[in-house]
């Protein structure tokens, strides 16, 4: 049997109409709709007129029209279309007749099935149904977007009206931002549409520019000029434009980048140096400036698959170090350490000439002071320290540089007036032969760290009496391959997968981690380190300097020495002025060069 296709609309017209309620009720329990028509077809919409016939006890909760289209476009066959759209308002009806304006998703040409419903509990019953060939409906409009400055990823919302609830007939262009974003439509609402953006890896070479918005909804289109640009920003202010390696510097934004970014400054050769940075305001970016050469440089901040931002002015990094010293005296070749004795540094050798001399800093002159006593000479893990407050040098104890069998202990100990150059023999160490790990000055007293020995000892200078504290050395401290005693506390670095780390200590308690700081290389195990001014100053080489600053209880690297390349360096200070000194070895042309540090 053949049916043409006026049969089978018919037929389902017939079914729909036969389906006014979607449950098993009786009629005196829900309300009676009566279909009255439609009027005001045209290329805005069409209204759908019913009125309510039969009022019962049950609450309306809802009303409207249900729709969708019957046929396809430029088909003259029936079509079930995916689902139905509603035009419903909430609460129970103020009047009668109802008029309901159909002015969504209605495309020109097409024939739409309609009708009336309430809703009542969990019931939804139907009114009679219409048939109209649609005009369509008005054209969408924009009237704003949640975001306008695009960076990686967003949720956009555009608002306006007349947008399709189906997500595949809303035609968005963003302008040319394809080809830079991908876009795809979330959700969609007749007033608004949620749009996800996601940066893809294409390149953005330049900022500024803006794009228009254009939505096309069943062929009318819609258009928001200058609706977006990408969100690049750029470099308002920096302060200072001067300053040191360790220093913030504070740059100012138009603003906020929501995308990690990566900050540097780079030289006239185009090699670049990293700054570390973080959020201080919305703003405002803050970074300190690394360990770098001085000079001038470019101020620049790469995000990825931007082209690099740069800032107009040049930033000039000072120069923290000046030779001060290049033209030390020659003592012989040989071995020469040093340390400083107030505004003094004393050099000796002990090993060859067992000699000890002196050179002035102010007077740039090198004298000879004394040698060292006769007895053991060639000793070694002896103790040699400078106490301030006497003005004398302290020597003892050790053992035997070569070794021998059966190994010679010392247990001897003198002091060197460095004013009469003479030196007295003090009482021997309490416990007999020791071999010295360190020897400092501690509140006041000379303070002993032993190898064999698990306390800590004292040497009064002022009753010439040894004392044994009773309290146990920190291992800490027995590892630890340099420390620092200043103002009763004690300092010594570790130094552990490139990871510097500082700790302090005071006698009788247990070490205390004061901050870190890595990221660079360590160019060996012996660092020196020293006191000046409120910081603790910590040198490997040329290159690996650090400042920690007992105020702000922060590490912070100080710039390097690019004018010469030593792997051990020693610090050194008087009343005034911190230096750097290299090196210790006499047959160096540079030997006993010194660098000033200055702010």
């Amino acid at each position: 049997m053949k049916f043409s296709s006026k049969n089978i609309l018919a037929l389902f017209v017939v079914i729909l109409q036969a389906c006014t309620i979607d449950s098993n009720i009786s009629e005196r329990d829900y309300p009676v709709i009566k279909s009255l028509g439609i009027k005001d077809l045209n290329e805005s919409g069409v209204n759908i007129d019913f009125m309510i016939i039969q009022n019962t006890s049950s609450t309306i909760e809802s009303y409207g029209v249900q729709y969708r289209a019957i046929e396809k476009e430029g088909s003259a066959n029936i079509s079930i279309p995916e689902y139905f759209f509603y035009e419903e308002i909430t609460g129970k009806p103020q009047g009668n007749p109802l008029s309901i304006r159909l002015q969504y998703d209605l495309i020109p040409g097409l024939t739409y099935f309609a009708r009336p419903f309430v809703r009542s509990g969990s019931q939804m019953i139907f009114g009679e149904s219409f048939n109209f060939s649609s005009l369509g409906v008005k054209g969408p409009e924009i009237t704003s977007v949640s975001e306008s400055k695009l960076f990686r990823y967003h949720s956009l919302t555009i608002e306006g009206n007349y947008f399709s609830r189906k997500p595949e007939n809303n035609i968005l262009d963003f302008g040319g931002l394809e080809a830079y974003f991908n876009f795809r439509i979330m959700e969609a609402t007749p007033t608004k549409l949620v749009v996800e953006a996601v940066r893809n890896s294409s390149l953005i070479s330049s900022s500024g520019q803006e794009f228009d918005l254009k939505i096309s909804v069943n062929g009318k289109t819609a258009i928001l000029k200058e609706a977006f640009e990408i969100g690049i920003p750029n470099i308002l202010t920096v302060s200072p434009t001067q300053l040191s390696v360790g220093e913030n510097i504070t740059i100012e934004l138009s603003y906020l980048i929501e995308m990690e970014s990566t900050w540097y400054l780079i030289d006239a050769n185009n090699i670049d140096y990293r700054i570390p940075t973080t959020i201080n305001e919305s703003n405002k970016v803050v970074g300190e400036i690394p360990n770098m050469p001085p000079g001038k440089y470019k101020l620049a901040f790469r995000i990825q698959n931007y082209s690099e931002i740069n800032y107009e002015k040049e930033i000039i990094v000072n120069d923290n170090w000046v030779s001060s010293h290049e033209n030390i005296p020659r003592i012989v070749e040989g071995y020469y350490s040093n340390f400083s004795t107030g505004n003094d540094i004393l050099t000796y050798n002990y090993g060859t000439y067992f000699d000890i001399h002196v050179f002035n800093l102010a007077g740039n002159s090198m004298s000879k002071l004394a040698d060292f006593p006769d007895d053991g000479r060639g000793r070694a893990f002896y103790a040699l320290s400078y106490m301030p407050k006497d003005n004398k040098l302290y020597f003892g104890l050790g053992n035997q540089n070569d070794f021998p069998n059966p190994p010679i202990n010392y247990s001897d100990f003198y002091r060197l007036d460095l004013v009469s150059k003479n030196w007295e023999q003090l009482p021997n160490f309490i416990e007999g032969p020791n071999a010295v790990k360190f020897s400092f000055e501690y509140d006041g007293k000379l303070t002993f760290v032993f190898y064999n020995r698990s306390n800590f000892y004292f040497f009064n200078s002022a009753l010439k009496i040894w004392e044994d504290s009773g309290i146990q050395v920190p291992i800490e401290i027995k590892n630890a391959t340099n420390i620092l005693s200043n103002d009763g506390t004690i300092f010594f670095p570790e130094i552990n997968s490139n990871v510097l780390k500082l700790f302090s200590v005071k006698i009788g308690q247990s070490p205390k981690l004061l901050g870190e700081f890595s990221g660079f290389y360590d160019q060996g195990y012996l660092w020196s380190i020293i006191s000046f001014g409120n910081s603790i100053f910590l040198a490997k080489g040329n290159k690996n300097i650090f400042e920690y600053n007992l105020a702000d209880e922060r590490i912070k690297p100080v710039q390097g020495i690019s004018a010469i390349f030593r792997e051990e360096a020693k610090f050194y200070k008087d009343d005034n002025n911190l230096y750097l000194g290299f090196r210790d070895y006499a047959y160096y042309d540079d030997q006993f060069r010194l660098f000033k540090f200055v702010r």
